[in-house]
């Protein structure tokens, strides 16, 4: 709770994009979105999931422009080609 009020503080609208398909304590990270006003999205993988429809959709949105994306992901998981820039 103390990370999203100190976003909400700093005006930063936090979305997290989990993909797992094993136990994850999203519980205790949802307040960061719900508090900041952003979103939780939780996929089993990433063969048949809507994840990159889901991050252009949040990215093309007009609030999400002028922003800086950190992209931290598992040395398993290789992020290809981006459309969004």
């Amino acid at each position: 709770m103390l990370q999203a009020t100190v976003a909400v503080q700093a005006g930063v609208c936090v979305d997290i994009f989990a993909v797992t398909n094993e136990y994850t304590d999203l519980a205790s990270l949802k307040f960061l979105s719900i508090e900041s006003g952003g979103f939780l999205f939780l996929y089993a993988n990433t063969d048949d999931s809507t994840l990159p429809q889901d991050m252009y959709r949040m990215l093309s949105r007009p609030y999400a422009f002028n922003c800086i994306l950190r992209l931290r992901t598992s040395t398993e998981f290789k992020p290809g080609h981006s459309t969004f820039f």
